[in-house]
């Protein structure tokens, strides 16, 4: 009998243990529900509110709820971990509602401004560029409207924190249907779990992005292999890059103000070779340097980083040029600067900003040329062209063009396109004179701008970089991209210019570059033939 009674006891205490396992461990469970609802819910929202942003630009309402369902078991899970200590889970959780929620007031503005999301726009703008040129941004896009926005969007998510962990839930029979959410949520999750991936995405994006920024070109040659196709090969080749030119501001393309005064003369002289149908593959500088200067082009879809690819300081060097790069842009950016990567290919590099003085605008480039004479040369000279702010970009004696100019034009557009045409006037006398740097040699000079801009092309209250829809990329594409051919060149390569002359009208995108001046070099890739295929010369 005694022994009976003491097995029941011990059978007792064994369920009454199991059922208090039980019980912790469904409270733990549903903690986020019942203790930190209310957080639990802000916190939601503010995960799942830059995704689905994102999504619904894109047209996809169902997969926005798929989204939703995913950031609210993400949510949960967080909740979940940071409650199992009290102490630890109150500073972390108010520090990652904090990098949250600044995450998706930054996608709110660019979403009411650009049309686009912040890892679309905003986060290549400034993640992909310097110091100097984000004060520029600031100072050129972000008013005391916008600052006022921010601070009250920004005050409004604060103290909506301290209401949702001050406040307790009183109805304790809401975390049943929020348990069943839960459960919908794991059932979404499992019925497509690239969502998850999708949402992970969304929020390493920058971080993703500056990755493939920080990369030393020497380090991924790829050795290509090139043959001569012809006897002719002219002594200098120069490339001159040019940032944030739209042609429909240039008078070369129709514009009514002479904003291209020298270059004209050099049309007229019938050294200057204008071509009408080219764009840029982007709308930004870091994603166009993935492809103007390699054989990776924007419409041909390849799983290879861009820094796989031939570049054309490789070619070139297989080609026994000499390579130089001089730039006006500066050599580092914030993380670091695509585009100077390929400056350290090249033989020698000179960049403005290590001058003792310093010289920031772009005229100090007409006074640079590779330091020792060498038959063979490929030049490139980098400039910052009309990037914003405008009226940064060129001296005093420049400005010819004031508000007065733009009578036809709203009150708030005038001061902005005085600044734009005085800053493409003076890029015109920038290019003219590092043209004429070469005019006494067998030489041909590439001008192009990376990409154009959006000056209220098509918003009437907006300028910059093109926002996040088709009109606008469109416009934010159509850049100048012109030839200027020696008298020289024009002597020994006769046959070569009538070719050039010829496909002015032919539609062209800038990824083909290194087609096109491998084609003028009588150069062809030894395993293929792509140059025949994308020069546009070949039209």
């Amino acid at each position: 009998m005694l022994i009976n009674k003491t097995r029941n006891i011990f059978h007792y205490m064994k369920i009454d243990k199991i059922k208090n396992v039980f019980g912790n461990f469904k409270e733990k469970l549903l903690s986020p529900f019942k203790q930190d609802f209310y957080y639990f819910l802000l916190q939601w929202i503010v995960f799942s509110c830059p995704v689905c942003i994102f999504n619904v630009l894109l047209g996809n309402y169902i997969y926005a709820l798929y989204v939703m369902l995913c950031c609210y078991l993400m949510t949960y899970m967080l909740a979940f971990f940071l409650g199992l200590s009290r102490k630890i889970g109150i500073f972390f959780r108010g520090l990652i509602y904090a990098f949250s929620s600044i995450y998706m007031i930054v996608v709110l503005y660019c979403f009411f401004v650009y049309g686009g999301s912040f890892y679309n726009d905003l986060g290549q703008i400034i993640a992909g560029t310097n110091q100097h040129e984000i004060k520029e941004y600031l100072q050129t896009f972000i008013s005391w409207k916008e600052i006022l926005w921010f601070v009250g969007v920004g005050t409004g998510c604060t103290f909506a924190y301290i209401g949702a962990i001050s406040t307790k839930m009183k109805n304790h029979h809401i975390w049943k249907a929020s348990f069943v959410v839960l459960l919908l949520a794991i059932g979404a999750l499992c019925h497509n779990p690239m969502v998850l991936h999708d949402v992970w995405t969304s929020y390493t994006f920058v971080w993703r992005f500056q990755s493939e920024q920080v990369v030393d070109l020497r380090e991924h040659m790829t050795h290509p292999q090139v043959s001569k196709s012809g006897s002719s090969c002219p002594e200098t080749i120069v490339i001159i890059i040019g940032e944030s030119f739209s042609a429909s501001h240039s008078s070369l393309y129709g514009y009514k103000k002479l904003t291209n005064p020298c270059l004209e003369q050099k049309q007229k002289h019938g050294s200057l070779i204008v071509f009408n149908q080219v764009q840029s593959p982007c709308c930004y500088t870091t994603e166009v340097f993935k492809y103007i200067l390699n054989t990776k082009l924007v419409d041909v879809e390849e799983k290879e980083p861009w820094y796989d690819y031939p570049n054309i300081i490789e070619v070139a060097h297989n080609m026994s040029y000499y390579c130089s790069w001089f730039s006006c842009q500066e050599e580092t950016g914030l993380f670091d600067n695509l585009p100077s990567s390929f400056s350290k290919l090249c033989d020698e590099s000179h960049f403005l900003e290590r001058d003792a003085v310093g010289n920031k605008y772009d005229g100090g480039l007409s006074n640079l040329h590779p330091k020792k004479n060498h038959r063979m040369n490929m030049i490139f000279y980098h400039l910052m062209g009309q990037h914003e702010s405008f009226r940064s970009r060129y001296p005093n004696e420049f400005e010819q063009f004031r508000k007065e100019d733009y009578e036809n034009f709203p009150e708030h557009q005038r001061d902005i396109l005085a600044s734009y045409d005085n800053a493409t006037l003076y890029n015109d006398y920038v290019v003219n004179a590092i043209m004429d740097l070469y005019q006494n040699k067998d030489a041909v000079v590439f001008y192009f701008s990376d990409h154009a801009l959006d000056i209220f092309d098509t918003d009437s209250n907006y300028f910059g970089h093109a926002k996040m829809n088709e009109k606008s990329q469109t416009v934010g594409k159509q850049i100048p991209f012109i030839i200027y051919i020696t008298p020289i060149f024009q002597e020994n390569h006769a046959v070569m210019v009538e070719r050039m002359k010829s496909a002015v009208n032919s539609p062209f995108n800038t990824d083909k570059l290194i087609y096109a001046v491998m084609d003028i070099a009588n150069y062809r890739f030894a395993n293929n033939d792509d140059v025949s295929k994308y020069s546009p010369f070949r039209n």
